[in-house]
């Protein structure tokens, strides 16, 4: 599997399960990566908290009854080693009642 861009110079990378910003490596848990993952390959697109939560349910095989608040956690966790500014975000929008992943060429 190949990296997948996702922003300018931003690459999602499966094999590191990272982030590659071609200066640096962020590296993303478990679950932050599998939740950027459904993001990159649906990018541009709102995801519904619902969708994000049903998705991750199944992906991790219902390990953990993750709910809709343990889906904010990790947005906002994400949103600290994705945006350079996690306050004013670029690149993960809310677009209520989800979110979206915009690309950034």
């Amino acid at each position: 599997m190949e990296r997948i861009k996702i922003g300018k110079n931003l690459y999602l990378d499966p094999f590191a399960r990272c982030l590659d910003n071609l200066d640096s490596k962020i590296f993303l848990t478990q679950l932050e990566f599998l939740i950027l993952s459904f993001f990159s390959n649906n990018l541009n697109t709102v995801l519904y908290v619902e969708d994000i939560l049903d998705y991750i349910n199944k992906a991790t095989s219902f390990q953990k009854n993750y709910t809709e608040q343990n889906v904010y956690v990790y947005i906002q966790k994400i949103r600290s080693k994705l945006e350079e500014d996690k306050r004013n975000p670029k690149i993960l929008l809310n677009v209520r009642p989800g979110y979206i992943l915009m690309f950034q060429s």
